[in-house]
């Protein structure tokens, strides 16, 4: 399978993040299924953000692990 890149833009508050996280839960779940870590990469352009993330990803349904 051929690496592929997707570029989402849009405006502050358009859904962007929320968009993002289904579909890195999706991909962590199915890298989770096929035991293969390192299958994501999530890339935050700041300290803030990457805080933000990492609150909005994680739940009790998909406990998570970052380094």
């Amino acid at each position: 399978m051929e690496p592929e890149v997707q570029i989402l833009t849009g405006t502050a508050g358009s859904g962007k993040t929320e968009h993002l996280l289904i579909q890195y839960r999706a991909a962590l779940q199915a890298g989770l299924s096929r035991h293969c870590p390192g299958s994501t990469l999530w890339l935050s352009p700041t300290i803030r953000s990457r805080r933000q993330v990492l609150d909005l990803l994680s739940s009790e349904q998909m406990p998570v692990c970052f380094a």
